[in-house]
């Protein structure tokens, strides 16, 4: 569900800036869109985005914890009677609750200088979006931190114990393998936020669209690297 919301958004992302950069519709589209079309490319495109993914893993993360270290609670009972269209409703949901106030703060809108068009973010926004922004990423990581050093002492435990089923073990290591690489992706999104706010705290406006234009890296590991880790530690994969 997570990689299907995603892989969207990606494709948003890139739509965005083929309109914004390349000028796809031309330039009198991008100036005359108002603040509409410029708000989706920013919010949208930007922040909703990484709200998703970074709720995304974290929710994977905890998944993995309660799985392999608390098969038998409530919690893990609770996962398994959760339906496909709650799930959806959820994951849709929750990233919009966290974006709501970035909506209220003030316009965005492009404008034409030095023969191009740039998008204008009055500053005071950049540095209360990328706060934001840095503060959910560095809880996600923390959180996902923390799940899988317990998950993986709970496997070692498994492998150790008598009583560890070896096929278990290797799916929920696959899966912990999967996550880790997540994790490290989640890590290097948050420095991106770390940067965008320090900048912005200083108005370095040159570094900041500077810092943007590899914005699409951090989006592209969290998208991707799920499906890429399942395919190099799953060989049932690898055969299909």
């Amino acid at each position: 569900f997570q990689s299907i919301i995603e892989i969207f958004f990606i494709y948003a992302y890139a739509f965005s800036e083929m309109v914004f950069n390349d000028l796809v519709f031309g330039k009198n589209f991008v100036l005359n869109s108002g603040f509409v079309y410029p708000m989706f490319a920013y919010y949208g495109a930007y922040y909703y985005m990484n709200h998703a993914q970074v709720w995304g893993v974290t929710m994977l993360s905890l998944n993995r914890y309660v799985t392999v270290c608390r098969p038998t609670s409530s919690m893990a009972r609770y996962y398994d009677t959760i339906g496909t269209p709650l799930l959806w409703t959820i994951n849709v949901t929750v990233p919009l609750l966290m974006v709501a106030r970035m909506l209220f703060q003030g316009p965005v809108y492009y404008n034409w200088a030095e023969s191009q068009v740039e998008q204008y973010t009055p500053m005071h926004i950049v540095k209360s979006n990328a706060l934001q922004g840095m503060i959910v990423s560095l809880v996600g990581s923390i959180v996902c931190a923390v799940c899988y050093f317990l998950v993986i002492r709970g496997l070692t435990s498994s492998l150790m114990s008598r009583n560890g089923c070896p096929r278990l073990f290797n799916r929920e290591k696959i899966l912990t393998i999967a996550g880790f690489a997540l994790f490290v992706a989640l890590c290097i999104s948050t420095l991106f936020y770390v940067l965008i706010h320090i900048n912005a705290a200083k108005e370095n406006d040159i570094a900041v669209i500077a810092i943007r234009q590899y914005y699409i890296y951090g989006l592209m590991a969290l998208t991707f690297i799920k499906p890429w880790m399942l395919l190099i530690t799953n060989k049932n994969a690898r055969r299909k």
